[in-house]
């Protein structure tokens, strides 16, 4: 199911984030002993668009203390969930961007499979769409596009 919603600050952006948490969080709290893979979530959409500030949003719902970058340059982040009612330890925080056209191979070699598989991480991945990998787990995928320069468009597709 897709909905769409327009953010018009990052604040609004980081608001989306937290509601979107909150509901993958209860989801997978009544899963927990039947889950086998982490909670995927793929960033689409252009430089600028709000990914990371979404991260950001989901990073203050499951309160952890660090401050979020996007990790373009370090492809990966891993931050400690503090939140006593998570449903998960760790969000992983991924930026595919630099490693376009063909981003597997060196994920390959940081274990992306074993990050992935485990279910007590949330694994946030921007640029994500173009990993084969994630063809054979279930994700959720959120759209980000630029509207006007203070107006973004977010699709949020539940599966």
């Amino acid at each position: 199911m897709k909905q769409l919603f327009i953010a018009t600050s990052p604040g609004q952006t980081r608001q989306l984030a937290k509601r979107t948490a909150q509901r993958i969080n209860k989801e997978y709290s009544v899963y927990t002993k039947n889950r086998t893979q982490a909670a995927i979530i793929v960033l689409k959409g252009i430089l600028g668009s709000g990914k990371t500030e979404f991260t950001k949003g989901l990073a203050q719902y499951f309160e952890i203390k660090e401050n979020v970058l996007s990790p373009t340059f370090i492809l990966m982040r891993k931050f400690k969930i503090n939140k006593k009612t998570s449903a998960f330890q760790n969000l992983w925080h991924l930026d595919c961007y630099r490693l376009l056209p063909h981003p597997d191979k060196p994920l390959q070699d940081l274990n992306l499979g074993d990050i992935l598989n485990d279910p007590q991480n949330i694994v946030v991945i921007e640029w994500g769409e173009y990993l084969k990998i994630l063809k054979q787990y279930r994700t959720l995928v959120i759209s980000f596009s630029i509207k006007q320069e203070r107006q973004r468009k977010i699709i949020i597709d539940f599966l």
